[in-house]
């Protein structure tokens, strides 16, 4: 688990009128120390010793920020070093009101990927433009406008994944280390919003994700809370988002990792951008690269799969083919859509030919 304090936003919370340069100010003297506590907090295995060492940690520093300037608003300084953590001097400009319908709204509709960069696109398997062979779609669907809840189809197909290569073939696909094998990812989630406060959003989901390799074969569920605020042009998570993997036995495998997620750039909801960094061996699994997957809005209507397939009815039939065929293929024939093509990734030359001027 992520310590408390970390993600604790339960808190009363009213930005000041400081300028982002007077916060730096005020984190300067705790920035150093501070931030290896943070990288020490995403890089290591959580136990409940770390989490209360941590926990402990943070509070005397940002306690300790408060007292040497003078400015008592412990949460705000809280909060601008997480925020800092993650964007830089800019996650210490003021926060701008962020509304969780509005945020939810932006959301609804396609997405597609325009960018995968593994490792800066300097691993073997990228292309000569760096950018990593592959093809993603996301749907957002607005099913509930009043509580804020969508669903959330993600497909993606990729020569490299956040491991390297020859290493996850090795391991996820015995006795298939073909240099044609493409790894495939489909999840569906449900996500809800919920407002904290004018500057707050939480968010949550809880899904399904399956593949052709590893784990995934048979399914992983997984559950995240991460939380949004807005600054300048940019609705960005803060903090360290919490994703737990639900394995079947019904442990929880925690997922370490920090992400930002960026909505709305040049002042509408038109770019979605998830860099991850990569982390040393944890948990038991291999080491993972930076990865940043940027996705461009397509439309904000309703996502259905061939213009009449709502995006839970297409999951299922990717995820169980032949128990969906019938029905299906009657509703294809009508509307003159593809016939089923189930649970199957793309060939490399398939994906490679699917390249784009990006």
């Amino acid at each position: 688990m992520v310590t408390k304090i970390l993600n604790n936003f339960s808190e009363p919370y009213k930005p000041s009128d400081l300028t982002a340069y007077q916060r730096y100010d005020i984190l300067q003297p705790i920035i150093g120390e501070a931030s290896e506590l943070f990288y020490k907090c995403i890089s290591h295995d959580r136990t409940p010793e770390l989490d209360a060492e941590m926990e402990g940690a943070f509070t005397n520093l940002f306690q300790k920020a408060a007292a040497r300037s003078g400015h008592g608003n412990v949460e705000e300084i809280r909060r601008s070093f997480l925020a800092f953590s993650g964007l830089g001097l800019p996650g210490l400009m003021s926060p701008i009101p962020l509304d969780a319908s509005r945020v939810a709204q932006s959301f609804n509709g396609t997405w597609e990927l325009r960018h995968r960069f593994t490792d800066g696109g300097r691993t073997g398997y990228a292309e000569p433009r760096h950018n990593t062979v592959a093809r993603s779609q996301i749907y957002y669907d607005l099913y509930d406008k009043d509580k804020n809840r969508l669903r959330q189809l993600t497909v993606m197909w990729t020569k490299e994944n956040h491991y390297p290569r020859e290493k996850q073939l090795l391991r996820d696909m015995p006795g298939r280390q073909d240099e044609e094998e493409t790894f495939l990812l489909a999840s569906l989630v449900d996500i809800r919003l919920r407002q904290l406060d004018p500057w707050t959003v939480e968010y949550t989901d809880d899904g399904m994700v399956y593949g052709n390799h590893g784990d995934y074969l048979n399914g992983v569920r997984c559950v995240s809370t991460a939380y949004m605020m807005r600054f300048g042009a940019s609705e960005s998570l803060i903090g360290v988002p919490e994703t737990r993997m639900v394995l079947p036995d019904g442990t929880q495998q925690p997922v370490s990792g920090m992400f930002i997620l960026l909505n709305v750039l040049g002042g509408g909801p038109s770019a979605l951008s998830f860099p991850m960094s990569g982390l040393p061996e944890m948990n038991g699994d291999l080491p993972t690269f930076d990865t940043v997957d940027s996705y461009m809005k397509v439309n904000s209507d309703r996502p259905l799969i061939g213009g009449f397939e709502p995006i839970d009815k297409y999951f299922e039939r990717l995820r169980d083919p032949l128990g969906a065929v019938k029905g299906l293929q009657e509703r294809s024939e009508r509307f003159g859509a593809e016939s089923v093509h189930g649970f199957h990734p793309q060939s490399l030359d398939s994906l490679e030919d699917y390249k784009r001027d990006y």
